[in-house]
């Protein structure tokens, strides 16, 4: 009779010791699906910009205005900033953001960069 005494109540002092940590590990899965999420749309924002900065008409402006776009309208990111260059022969494009947190005081960065040629046109005699 002892025994069965001294237990009553162990179950809910368990329940309250190991909820919180129940919570903390969800939150860190969900956590983690932001990030990752965050960090698709960092890239593709930087492959939109690319595409509109290396056409043959298109300048850094171009690919930073249509990365911001892509960027405000997909949304799922905090601060972002898109950073372009064009040089006559290439285009470089870096995304920075921070994902969205569920766990306080836990901010993660995301970075995505894309670059690749710029168009243009080559006379026959530069060939």
């Amino acid at each position: 009779m002892r025994s069965a005494r001294s237990q009553v109540g162990s179950s809910t002092t368990e329940l309250v010791l190991l909820m919180p940590l129940v919570l903390l590990m969800i939150m860190l899965v969900v956590q983690a699906g932001l990030w990752w999420h965050a960090r698709q749309v960092v890239e593709a924002a930087a492959q939109e910009a690319l595409e509109a900065a290396q056409t043959e008409n298109g300048d850094a402006a171009a690919g930073q205005a249509r990365g911001e776009s892509f960027l405000a309208q997909t949304g799922g990111v905090r601060a972002p900033s898109v950073a372009v260059e064009r040089t006559n022969e290439q285009v470089t494009v870096e995304v920075h953001a921070t994902a969205p947190h569920v766990v306080p005081g836990l901010v993660w960065q995301v970075t995505g960069a894309a670059q690749g040629p710029a168009e243009r046109f080559v006379s026959r005699l530069d060939r």
